[in-house]
């Protein structure tokens, strides 16, 4: 009895395979999604004329060994020539679409290699821990490590099935040249109660060296969250893992690596922060319009709602700087920006706004044309009364331009006055920066002060009904926040240091 259960051990565990793999990833051969070790005998890669292939990003694909993966519940995966030590390159990723064509390597991600990673004298290959998850593609490609050379290997492929998942994609919503924050996408499989991640200098294992680190209970981890200051212009990468609780954690996600900003972010960054202009009156066509000087350069970040408002398609408006202005009713007034610059380079896209960065709704208007250097649009204010609007000014690729200046106007043929605006008030904030309380004052009874944080979150709010008031900001974190102060019709955001 003994006997047969250890065979039915040992065939649960281990199968031994003759498979030299497919010449090309279309013909890839198909690993089992049994949990335990697969041992693959004499595999062969046929006609080792070059090294490389769509993983190894050399187009020579027919020169590699292809197997490939596609697992029914989550987990990890290790794959080791180290018994044979074999003279072998591997390389596993993720295919992103899988009716894409798996011959292109830009259809691929969570891409790792292994040339010499067993510590022998010899180049055999050893990948440990690479999560999978249920439902994707994942691809092997095994190749030569020497040109031209022909020889049979032996290799071991370990699926191990948990019950505690890692998040799957991993993405930047706010960067800067010190702080980043992230969003990752939870399982479909578990329920982890926490995430727990890291940022360690590019190329590093993980918990070596490590920069930052912390735990999140959402799926949001920011470097805020625990003082971390990075370097700008500098490569980390970034890992994170599911705490399930009770000692349960999936393992740590292959490395997201990404680059801090070269140079900080401007002021009118986002929304809250929008550069306060006012509509040039008496003006009749754009060439006699006033031209104010303005960048993009090292814009980063925009409100989530806005981020999702394409007048176009296939925008990237996360390089978007703002704007805001008050225009009288019955006025038409035009924004015009120019880049003096033909393609590839600056594409400046405009969008409107008639609502406040608490609530945008859809654009009223976007200006998208095919000339790369001059962007232009025109609105008639008919709400009956003076209305503040917002507007943002960014590049409509994904690409840096070359020189991210551009200049804009804001101008109409209407004569203007003070008395077009209705009553204003002047606002004054000190100390600027602040240790612990920040003075407001306004020529009128001010309604409400909002404080915000860059990420757009309302950390404060009050309402004084009084011509000054005194905000306590000794409870919030050292950085910068936008002070928003409503009085009447007038309306003043301003960028506040908290130190």
């Amino acid at each position: 009895m003994k006997k047969i259960t250890l065979l039915i051990t040992l065939f649960t565990f281990s199968f031994g395979f003759a498979q030299s793999g497919g010449t090309e990833c279309t013909v890839a051969t198909s690993i089992p999604t049994t949990a335990g070790t697969t041992n693959f005998i004499n595999t062969n890669p046929s006609n080792f004329a070059f090294r490389g292939g769509a993983l190894s990003g050399n187009p020579n694909s027919s020169s590699s060994a292809w197997f490939i993966f596609e697992p029914t519940v989550g987990g990890t995966i290790s794959v080791s020539s180290c018994n044979d030590d074999a003279n072998t390159a591997l390389y596993i990723g993720r295919i992103i679409n899988a009716a894409g064509d798996c011959n292109v390597s830009s259809n691929y991600t969570d891409i790792s290699s292994s040339l010499s990673d067993c510590g022998t004298s010899g180049n055999s290959s050893l990948i440990t821990n690479y999560s999978v998850s249920a439902g994707e593609t994942y691809y092997l490609e095994w190749n030569d490590n020497e040109v031209g050379s022909t020889f049979l290997f032996d290799w071991d492929f370990t699926f191990t099935t948990l019950t505690c998942f890692a998040p799957t994609d991993i993405s930047i919503d706010f960067k800067t040249q010190t702080r980043v924050d992230f969003r990752i996408v939870a399982p479909t499989e578990g329920t982890p109660v926490a995430y727990d991640w890291e940022i360690v200098p590019v190329g590093n294992a993980q918990g070596v060296g490590v920069v930052a680190s912390g735990s999140s209970s959402d799926v949001t981890p920011s470097t805020e969250d625990v003082g971390a200051s990075l370097v700008g212009n500098t490569e980390y990468d970034f890992r994170v893992r599911s705490d399930c609780g009770g000692g349960d954690f999936s393992n740590w996600t292959n490395p997201f690596t990404f680059r801090t900003k070269e140079t900080a972010p401007p002021a009118n960054d986002t929304c809250f922060g929008a550069e306060s202009v006012t509509i040039e009156g008496n003006i009749a066509t754009a060439a006699s319009a006033t031209a104010n000087p303005s960048t993009i350069l090292g814009a980063c970040f925009t409100t989530a709602d806005a981020l999702n408002q394409e007048c176009f398609g296939g925008e990237n408006p996360n390089d978007d700087v703002w704007f805001t202005f008050d225009a009288p009713d019955g006025v038409t007034f035009t924004i015009t920006v120019d880049t003096n610059l033909g393609p590839p380079n600056f594409d400046p896209t405009i969008t409107l706004f008639d609502s406040d960065c608490d609530n945008l709704g859809a654009p009223l208007i976007c200006a998208d044309p095919t000339a790369f250097d001059f962007a232009e649009l025109s609105w008639t204010n008919n709400t009956g009364s003076t209305q503040t609007y917002y507007f943002r000014v960014y590049n409509f690729t994904e690409t840096t331009p070359a020189d991210p200046t551009f200049t804009y106007k804001l101008w109409s043929s209407a004569t203007l006055s003070n008395d077009n605006f209705g009553q204003v008030s002047t606002f004054k904030f000190y100390p600027n920066p602040v240790e612990n309380i920040l003075n407001v004052k306004s020529q009128n009874s001010i309604d409400s002060i909002s404080v915000f944080n860059m990420l757009g979150q309302n950390v404060m709010t009050l309402s004084p009904n009084a011509v000054s008031e005194e905000v306590n900001m000794s409870e919030l974190r050292d950085g910068t926040y936008f002070v928003k102060v409503v009085s009447g019709n007038s309306v003043k955001t301003t960028k506040i240091v908290k130190r």
